[in-house]
Order: C-alpha cells, then sequence, then structure tokens
C-alpha cells in the first residue's frame, strides 16, 4: 500500500512539476537564450548568419557591447549597501529583542557570504530576468547536535527552480510548493540514493545549441511543500508565546514560582515546510518536516509582471533589449573589416621593361619613406596604372555608431555618466548625468532589495526554532564589531530534577524592512561620512559622538582611542542607556551603589568658587587686621593723649594745691594776724577798759 501511494504521489509530483515548466516554458527559454547570448563564444551572432558567413569564409568578429553596460549598471550596485533591519511590529515585542535578531540575521549572512550571493544572482537578474537562493537548516558540523541558519545559492536556477503558476509575487513567498532540481554524476548519485533508479528528471531546456557540451549527469528533484496542521499556544504574563507541549507542562509549576502564569490560550491553524527528495524513477527518501513555516526559496525577477487574463508571468533583463543592436553591430563592424583591412591593397601595374633596374624599390614600395618612384619609360605601354584598393562603404561605419548608441540608450547608460567627458561639463551637470544611470538601476536594485527582504523574513521567523536551546551565538553590529550573546534559558524542573529549556526568542511580532544606500566597508563609514557632513553644520557632534568616529576609523590605534573616550562619555552619563552593553549597565549600576566621583568640570567651578570665597574671607581679615592696628594705634594714641590729659591735670592740680595750701597758709597768717591783732585790740579794749574802771572807781 505505501508503494503504492508512493507512486501515485511520484506520478502527481511529475506532472506537477512539468505544469510548472510548461506555464513558464517560453519565459525560460527567453532567459536561457540571453544566457547563451552573452556567455557562448558564438552566441552574439544568429546560427543561420553564422553558417552562412562561414561557408563563404568570410570573417565575422565578435565586439561584445552589451557585457560593459551590465558592467556599468552592476558597478553602481556594488557601490551600494543592502541593509535589512528588524523592528518590533506588535505583540510584546521589544526593541532590545529586535536589535538581537537583527544582529543574528547579520551574522548568518555573514558566515554565508551572502553579499557575494545577492549580487551574483544581481547579475543574473540584470543578464537574463531571473534567479534564485534558498535558506537552509544545517548541522554546524559533523559532530555537531545544533542547527544553523544558511543562505546558500542555487546553480544554475533558471533550469532548476519552479515554482507555483499560480504565484503572484516575485519572490514566491505565497507560494505552496517549490522543487529544486538538482544535477550530480552518477557515482554522485548512487553514494547519496543507493536504492535510486537513476532516471534524470527533464528541466524542460528545449535549447540544442551547437558546440554546447553536455557533461553525463543524472538530475533529481526536491520538493518542499506546505503542509497544514493545528497546534495548541498559549501566551504568558512575561509575553513569551510558547507551543502548548510537553517541554512546557514540565516548566508550568517553575513558571508560577516565578510569578509567570498563562494568560490566554488557543488552538491554531499553522503551516509547516516538508521536504522530500526524487526522481524520473520514484521517491528517493522518505517526506521530512522542517523548520519552516514558508517555502525557504527565494526568487528575483526582472520587469517582473503578470499579464493576461490568466496573469501569466513575464519577466526580462537587459539583455533582451541589446540583442538586435549587439547582432547589427558585430554584422557591420565585420564587414567594415572585412571591406577595409582585409581587402586587397592597391597595386601598380606597369611593365617589366618599366620596372628594370628598380626592382628593390618597387617590392619595398609599400614601408618605403622615399618621395619618389623612378621607372623606365616605356612607350608601347604607357604611364603607371594604379588599380585594386579598399572601397569601404562609410554607412557600415555610420550604422555601427548608430547600434553602439542604441545599446546605451537601451541600457540606460551614457558616456558622460561614465566620466568621458567631465573636462567639458560643470560638475552639477556631471552630477545629474550620473544621478540619470543610477536612476536607470533602480529597478533592479528594488528587485534585489525585495528578495533580500523576503530571505530576512524567512530567517527572522525560523530563528526561534532553529535557535532553541541554551547557547552562545556570536551576533554582528552594524558597525562590524561582533558581541557574544546567551540565547535562551533553562529552568529546572523539581519534578523530574532536569533541566527544561525556555525558548526566549518567541515575544511578539517583528517586521523587515531593506534598503539600499552606498555601499562602505561596513555601515560604520557610512556613519562616519554622515556625522563629519552634519558636524560641519553642528561641531557639538564632535563632542557627543566622538567614540563612534573614532571607531569608524580604519587605522592604527583608533580602537584604543575610541574605548577612552567612551569611558569619558559614559562617566559623563552621554551615552542613553539603551545604546549600553550589559557591561556597561552592570558597571553604571554598581558605580551608583557607591558615592560619585565629582565631575572634574563641575569640580573646576566649585573649586573657582573656592577660591574666590577664600580670597574674599582673606581680604576680609586683612581688613579686620587693619582695623585692629588702626583700632589699637588709636588707643594707643588715646592712651597717651589721657595720661598727658592726666598728667597735665595732675600737674594743675598739684598747682592748685600748692595755690590753695599757700591760699591757706596765707589765709592762716592772715587770720592768725587777725587774730593776734584783734587779742591785741581786746587786750588794748581790756586794759582801756580796765584803766576806766578803775578811774571810776
Amino acid at each position: 500500500m505505501k508503494d503504492k501511494k508512493d507512486n501515485n504521489e511520484h506520478l502527481t509530483w511529475i506532472t506537477q512539476l512539468s505544469d510548472f515548466q510548461q506555464s513558464d516554458l517560453d519565459q525560460r527559454q527567453q532567459a536561457r537564450e540571453c544566457d547563451r547570448f552573452l556567455l557562448d563564444k558564438d552566441g552574439q551572432w544568429e546560427e543561420s548568419v553564422a553558417r552562412s558567413l562561414d561557408a563563404q569564409k568570410r570573417p565575422r568578429y565578435t565586439f561584445d557591447q552589451v557585457t560593459p553596460v551590465i558592467e556599468n549598471i552592476m558597478a553602481d550596485i556594488e557601490d551600494m549597501e543592502f541593509g535589512s533591519n528588524v523592528k518590533p511590529a506588535g505583540g510584546d515585542a521589544t526593541k532590545e529583542l529586535a536589535k538581537t535578531y537583527e544582529g543574528m540575521v547579520r551574522s548568518i549572512e555573514s558566515d554565508s557570504d551572502a553579499t557575494a550571493i545577492y549580487r551574483n544572482a544581481c547579475r543574473r537578474l540584470i543578464r537574463r530576468g531571473f534567479d534564485a537562493w534558498i535558506v537552509k537548516a544545517k548541522f554546524k558540523n559533523e559532530w555537531s547536535f545544533d542547527q544553523s541558519l544558511v543562505v546558500e545559492a542555487i546553480p544554475n536556477a533558471i533550469n532548476r527552480v519552479w515554482t507555483s503558476n499560480t504565484s503572484s509575487k516575485a519572490d514566491s513567498s505565497d507560494s505552496d510548493v517549490a522543487y529544486v532540481l538538482t544535477s550530480v554524476t552518477p557515482e554522485a548519485y548512487k553514494e547519496q540514493f543507493p536504492e535510486g533508479n537513476a532516471i534524470s528528471i527533464d528541466d524542460a531546456d528545449l535549447g540544442e545549441h551547437f558546440e554546447q557540451y553536455r557533461p553525463e549527469v543524472i538530475i533529481f528533484g526536491e520538493k518542499y511543500y506546505k503542509k497544514e496542521t493545528m497546534c495548541e499556544v498559549c501566551q504568558l504574563s512575561n509575553g513569551e508565546i510558547v507551543e502548548k507541549d510537553e517541554n512546557f507542562q514540565k516548566v508550568v509549576d517553575e513558571y508560577k514560582s516565578q510569578g509567570v502564569t498563562v494568560v490566554r490560550e488557543k488552538k491554531v491553524k499553522d503551516f509547516k515546510i516538508y521536504h522530500r527528495f526524487f526522481d524520473g524513477g520514484g521517491m528517493l527518501s522518505e517526506e521530512r518536516e522542517t523548520v519552516f513555516k514558508t517555502l525557504p526559496i527565494v526568487t528575483v525577477y526582472g520587469n517582473y509582471e503578470l499579464l493576461g487574463e490568466n496573469s501569466k508571468i513575464t519577466y526580462s533583463g537587459i539583455t533582451l533589449k541589446e540583442m538586435d543592436y549587439q547582432r547589427v553591430f558585430n554584422y557591420a563592424k565585420s564587414r567594415e573589416i572585412e571591406e577595409g583591412a582585409l581587402a586587397p591593397r592597391k597595386k601598380l601595374l606597369m611593365s617589366k621593361k618599366m620596372a628594370k633596374g628598380n626592382e628593390g624599390q618597387i617590392s619595398s614600395l609599400n614601408v618605403s619613406a622615399d618621395p619618389v618612384l623612378f621607372v623606365n619609360p616605356d612607350p608601347e605601354f604607357g604611364p603607371v596604372q594604379e588599380i585594386g584598393g579598399a572601397q569601404v562603404n562609410p554607412n557600415l561605419a555610420n550604422l555601427a555608431n548608430d547600434m553602439a548608441m542604441g545599446m546605451q540608450v537601451t541600457g540606460g547608460t551614457n558616456n558622460a555618466m561614465n566620466g568621458q567627458y567631465a573636462g567639458r561639463m560643470s560638475e552639477d551637470a556631471l552630477r545629474m548625468q550620473i544621478d540619470r544611470g543610477t536612476g536607470a538601476t533602480r529597478k533592479w536594485v528594488n528587485a534585489l532589495a525585495h528578495g533580500i527582504k523576503r530571505t530576512c523574513e524567512i530567517l527572522v521567523q525560523t530563528i526561534p526554532p532553529v535557535y532553541d536551546t541554551k547557547q552562545q551565538f556570536m551576533i554582528l553590529g552594524q558597525d562590524g564589531a561582533e558581541e557574544m550573546i546567551t540565547l535562551n534559558d533553562e529552568v529546572y524542573d523539581t519534578q523530574t530534577q532536569k533541566m527544561v529549556r525556555v525558548n526566549t526568542l518567541n515575544k511578539g511580532e517583528y517586521r523587515v524592512t531593506c534598503a539600499a544606500g552606498p555601499a562602505f566597508a561596513n555601515k560604520m563609514e557610512a556613519g562616519l561620512a554622515a556625522m563629519l557632513q552634519y558636524a560641519a553644520i553642528d561641531p557639538s557632534i564632535v563632542n557627543t559622538g566622538g567614540d563612534l568616529m573614532l571607531k569608524s576609523i580604519d587605522a592604527p590605534l583608533m580602537d584604543e582611542m575610541a574605548a577612552r573616550k567612551r569611558a569619558q562619555l559614559l562617566q559623563a552619563g552621554m551615552i542613553p542607556q539603551d545604546q549600553m552593553t550589559d557591561d556597561e549597565i552592570a558597571a553604571a549600576q554598581q558605580a551608583a551603589q557607591q558615592p560619585q566621583p565629582e565631575d572634574p568640570v563641575v569640580m573646576l567651578e566649585r573649586m573657582k568658587e573656592e577660591n574666590v570665597r577664600l580670597a574674599r574671607e582673606n581680604q576680609a581679615v586683612t581688613n579686620q587686621i587693619k582695623v585692629a592696628e588702626l583700632t589699637t594705634n588709636a588707643e594707643v594714641n588715646a592712651a597717651k593723649m589721657q595720661s598727658g590729659i592726666l598728667k597735665d591735670a595732675r600737674t594743675l592740680e598739684q598747682n592748685q594745691e600748692k595755690i590753695d595750701n599757700d591760699a591757706r597758709d596765707k589765709f592762716m597768717k592772715n587770720a592768725i594776724a587777725i587774730a593776734e591783732l584783734e587779742y591785741k585790740a581786746q587786750q588794748d579794749m581790756n586794759s582801756n577798759i580796765t584803766g576806766n574802771l578803775t578811774i571810776q572807781q
């Protein structure tokens, strides 16, 4: 029953692949013709014309003017940088996790050398209008149990990649199925599929180009197809969205102990991509589930359009429009050379008698600088005659020039934009011509950018299921700097006493954008150029972004100088926390718990104020000392004056006392004298009285 089911399924696959091939056969043949036109030796000649000229033994030369046009366009694209950005788009998405996704995508692309894959695909896109690449999940090495994502080119995608003929998006993101064919040697086939029937699958290449070498190979196929599944998911209170599977059930208790609960849960329809090998004889492997939810094949188209009532996919590169110009140019130049450089030279017709004796001069006529040719006269023959010589059709050169100009116009290039007329044009006029050329390449840039954007969307969508274990991952910054981060974590299950993986990359939804700009060795150089331009307007950016400017300079010791400058800015608090590394945040938090050293600028201002204060205090003390001296002098003088006054007063007092004493003595003397006089007078009176009394008696 299983074999019968596989046989029926195999027949269905072969039929479906044939339908995809037939519906796109004319476009693929057209693209293949463009490849052969530029890559095959005689691709720029129509086979019928080439055979006709070869049969007539006539010259035919190839002067490739289309490849320079493509390379001119590619030169503009090579000078561009395609940068993908991841931004939060909903749910519990965070800027930090978006930055992690962006760094992981950049690292995956770097490890895969995706830049070379994208640019080579762009060259094929311009040449033929189609190319493709694929995202794969592969083990890091034979000893590893962890998978990693890589971007891989698909060789000969024009013959090997077939997506749904009902797809309407250029990147095939809406296709549910894709076939990728691979050609290997019979020995390699037997080694990979020892039980296979070694029957090739038809690649629908109908071209039978003469001189085309076809090696012996076996073509087998890989089918990527989408299948609908049902799963139960739940949203946790910490923002994580996880599938309610066996691992989650083991750590429910641990989540609860941390305060994390289930907020919502539901059953949802999901899609998974499956993969299986087959060849023209049957199935070569069992069905295998992949980590992808959408097709990992990315297609890019040039001049992509859906035409007609059936919305048929049409596309083309630049070569298709250049073919006729190039073929006519080759034919005109070949004819011009045939009629000019390869035509017989002019010859002199004379008799042997005329040439006799002058044979050496005549034989070296074409290389001789002699101004005169001597001949012997021969009346029977007449004068020397000139015959033959090239007669180039002047219209051939005009035709070739017209074709060359037509190729430039069709390709959107011109001589001015290549700098050929730089000396005869003003700078503004030359810039306008270059901008015109850049504008002509825009559609190819947009087609490539759309494919790169789709690739990054696949990577962002697939990173959580691929990197679902606790592991170290080196992410790549915009400046090319590498940073080691830890993905996911493990929770200890107390019931089973085991560590259970918990995926931490499932928070929210994210959107991807892709933009093209001038190419630099890395994006830091682009930032330096922009900062230098802005610094001419606002010089303060040198102080606030000096570490970034130094770091972006590719010169010895600049990283050390940038580290010193960043340390200064960190100490000054001029770097936002969302731009700090984890170590810097931890150091800042630790420093916040300790006494903060004073800002040197603030310290200098404080010291200036302190010096002014001390100067004022010193002046005040000096003034006090002077006042004290003046006071002391005044007090001394006052004391001297008081002493003099006291001395004078004492002298006066003593003089007064002397005067008083003298006056008192004189008064006493006078009083005594008066008393004596009064006593004497009294005695005299008494004597008189006594005498009188005596007389009376």
